[in-house]
């Protein structure tokens, strides 16, 4: 991009070239937007006042909105999250290799 706009006249306008190699740079910028969207969202959710949680009273499901910072507090917890975000594995195909040829 620097050397395309060295090469412009004086006073000519910046204009972003078409090409794949861009192409690929703005899919790769939109992803990244994406992944740290989705990064702010899980952050925000686990970092949130108060959670629904399922506690058994007497045998009996009792559905109740549990303030997370009180049982942090009283189990002596940091007020942020232990654990990571869950990072899925990347893709990998099961290659094979046949090591008969090798004497």
């Amino acid at each position: 991009m620097v050397v395309t706009q060295a090469r412009l006249p004086d006073g000519a306008p910046l204009v972003v070239p078409n090409n794949t190699t861009f192409q690929q740079l703005q899919h790769v910028d939109t992803q990244q937007a994406a992944i740290d969207s989705a990064m702010q969202e899980g952050q925000q959710l686990a970092t949130a006042e108060d959670h629904l949680v399922c506690v058994k009273i007497q045998g009996i499901p009792v559905a109740m909105e549990v303030n997370v910072s009180n049982i942090r507090s009283a189990l002596g917890l940091p007020d942020y999250s232990l654990r990571p975000q869950f990072k899925e594995p990347p893709y990998s195909r099961n290659v094979e290799f046949n090591f008969n040829w090798i004497k």
